[in-house]
């Protein structure tokens, strides 16, 4: 009889690549396959199945629920709350949204020790939480050839290699003009901008230059965290797909630049999509596994 864990990761990027590496440390402990659903329900955050962007090295990880949804409905599970509900349970935080997520009615935890074997056939894991582990994760995935060819199209508009900048400015606040006074004197190479606010591709475009600062993503006006925000369908892809681009192009500058978050309440220094980029920007051969395409040239050699 096989057994699954079924991994519904909230947060950022960064956030979904850590759950999904520690649900996957567990099947392979517990002997289960790991199904990743970023796109029931009651997702918070990415909203669209994880396989339209990224495909699975391994067959005991499955990066869309659709399929087997049904099925995974009429097992047992654990945590018990959401037996005869797992697709239409609700949530709520336990505390604040710093917290962990809870089943209203039972007011369970949507999750499991980590430590300990079950007997139900299903696990739930619905949760959020950073930390360096998302490396790991990239390991286990590929990226789909509409997100590589979209990536050498980017990289063909810059033109030659070049320096990249990562600034969250929108739930969290970055002092990045102390950088953008020093820049110029420090390297003449173009510029490419990761931000998710933009007044700040602006402000950069004015201080360097319209022709040397690159930014690609598609922002709104209001400043919003994107990951959190509900779009429309077409403008969700968008989003997932610019979020995964610009980890991409920061990976391979030449020089990358990430800043400390201001003052926050859980207390973060950087963000995590800071932290992954920078820790894919520093292993050149994790990025040459995750694109496995020999036309990207730019930051490798």
């Amino acid at each position: 009889m096989t057994k699954y864990i079924l991994c519904r990761p909230e947060g950022g990027l960064n956030d979904i690549l850590c759950q999904i590496e520690k649900c996957c440390r567990y099947g392979e402990r517990y002997n289960r396959t790991v199904i990743v659903d970023t796109n029931h329900e009651n997702a918070r955050n990415f909203h669209d199945d994880f396989s339209r962007y990224f495909f699975p090295k391994h067959k005991r990880l499955i990066l869309s629920a659709k399929a087997i949804k049904p099925k995974l409905a009429l097992m047992n599970v654990f945590p018990t709350g959401v037996q005869g509900k797992l697709n239409n349970y609700q949530t709520k935080w336990q505390g604040d949204w710093r917290g962990k997520l809870l089943e209203v009615e039972s007011n369970q935890l949507l999750t499991f020790d980590f430590d300990k074997h079950y007997s139900q056939q299903v696990l739930l894991h619905h949760s959020t939480g950073g930390g360096t582990d998302s490396v790991f994760a990239l390991l286990r995935i590929g990226v789909r050839p509409h997100i590589i060819k979209k990536l050498s199209e980017r990289l063909q508009k810059i033109g030659r290699v070049y320096d990249a900048v990562h600034v969250r400015h929108t739930d969290y606040k970055t002092d990045y003009k102390s950088f953008l006074d020093n820049y110029s004197a420090s390297s003449q190479r173009p510029l490419f901008l990761a931000t998710d606010n933009k007044s700040v591709v602006t402000h950069f475009k004015q201080a360097l230059g319209e022709n040397r600062v690159f930014s690609f993503s598609a922002l709104p006006e209001k400043q919003i965290a994107l990951h959190s925000a509900k779009f429309s369908d077409d403008a969700t892809f968008r989003r997932n797909t610019d979020a995964i681009l610009d980890l991409l192009m920061l990976s391979l500058a030449v020089r990358l630049q990430i800043f400390q978050i201001n003052q926050n309440p859980i207390g973060a220094t950087v963000s995590g999509f800071s932290q992954l980029a920078l820790n894919l920007w520093e292993s050149k051969i994790l990025i040459k596994t995750l694109l496995s395409n020999p036309g990207i040239k730019f930051g490798l050699n």
